[in-house]
């Protein structure tokens, strides 16, 4: 209850602060002889009163607008036509209202604007009208100005919202295509493998040919599975590390970061699978780089050695900090999980103000002749 009293209170609070201003019409209004002080008062804390109901009471938005608009043009007609500045405080106002209402509202003050410009006796003076046009602008054409806005900004974050259902939506569809494969094909092999290990543990004593022969089947089978693992892995999107560096770039350029790609594993080629994790993990140290660090350069370096596969991304920026929930935040455990299907590791250097440093090391495992 009292979060929800806080969000109203937070998304109110420019109505709120809006009304600040009514400190200058009220000046001048005291400024008024005795006889019509009081009415314009009034009128004035109406226009308050209005206000309030509109940021509360949001329902019936249009009605407070026409009211509110009401008294600011009686204002205008009756004491002074500059008090038509009072339309800018009903900015918030005009968001909550409906095309139709807003069509009507603004189309009833360009007529109230009109009778007061022609009561006014200033009609032929250039500067009252210089005067005059700010508020014609703030209550006939900004109202429409932040009715698009908002609306642009409101279909943004719902495409945002569908771009981010789409890509689950993607996801699951893989890993039901990836569960139905394992199914179809993994699952009936190692089936056949468990139960003709079974049948070879039971004719061992019995007909050791028999088993032996089983033994041969079990590893024609295993074979086959490891071959079906491979078709399934290479039917999967694997992310190459050339694509990335050009990502990088992009997006580094995007964020006016100076980047420098080394890539010195050319004596050695990296299997599919150490590329895309690889490349996932510089991507995640770099988008939020880029996010939070506030660096101006970073660097990328890739190389092996007769053990391992290293990349370090370092930068300039303002550092992690010794938070370890702001290094879980910065993507550290993300990339230590995607490091730990290769049996890799990851190890970062940080200090405030000095920048960052990440090491991410993949060993080689090497097959024996």
């Amino acid at each position: 209850m009292n979060r929800m009293k806080l969000d109203l209170f937070n998304e109110n609070l420019w109505q709120y602060l809006l009304l600040v201003n009514m400190a200058i019409p009220l000046y001048f209004m005291l400024q008024e002889p005795a006889p019509r002080l009081a009415p314009g008062v009034a009128a004035l804390i109406g226009v308050v009163v209005l206000q309030v109901l509109a940021a509360k009471l949001k329902k019936y938005a249009a009605i407070w607008a026409a009211l509110q608009l009401t008294v600011i043009l009686t204002l205008g007609l009756l004491y002074n036509p500059m008090y038509v500045y009072l339309v800018f405080l009903m900015t918030y106002t005009f968001i909550a209202l409906k095309l139709p209402s807003l069509l009507y509202v603004t189309s009833y003050f360009a007529a109230g604007v009109i009778v007061i410009i022609i009561s006014s006796g200033h009609i032929g003076e250039i500067q009252f009208w210089i005067n005059i046009l700010p508020p014609i602008f703030g209550g006939c054409v900004m109202p429409y100005v932040i009715r698009v806005s908002v609306r642009y900004r409101e279909m943004a974050e719902r495409l945002q919202a569908a771009t981010k259902q789409i890509e689950r939506f993607a996801q699951q569809e893989e890993r039901h295509r990836i569960a139905n494969e394992l199914h179809d094909t993994l699952g009936h092999t190692l089936s056949l493998i468990a139960l003709k290990s079974e049948l070879a543990e039971k004719l061992a004593l019995r007909a050791p040919e028999r088993a032996a022969s089983e033994a041969r089947e079990i590893r024609t089978a295993a074979s086959a599975a490891l071959k079906q693992m491979r078709e399934l892995v290479s039917d999967m999107k694997i992310v190459r590390l050339s694509e990335e560096w050009e990502h990088a770039r992009t997006l580094c350029a995007a964020a006016n970061v100076q980047l420098i790609v080394e890539d010195r594993t050319a004596p050695y080629k990296l299997t599919p699978l150490q590329e895309s994790v690889l490349a996932m993990c510089v991507r995640e140290a770099l988008t939020n780089m880029v996010r939070y660090s506030r660096a101006t350069a970073c660097k990328i370096e890739l190389h092996t050695n007769d053990e391992a596969i290293r990349c370090i991304v370092s930068d300039n920026g303002i550092g992690i900090g010794g938070d370890p929930l702001a290094a879980a935040g910065n993507g550290i455990l993300s990339m230590k999980h995607r490091l730990g299907l290769l049996e890799g590791q990851l190890s970062y250097e940080t200090n405030a103000g000095k920048g960052t440093r990440l090491n991410m090391d993949i060993p080689i495992v090497r097959r024996k002749l």
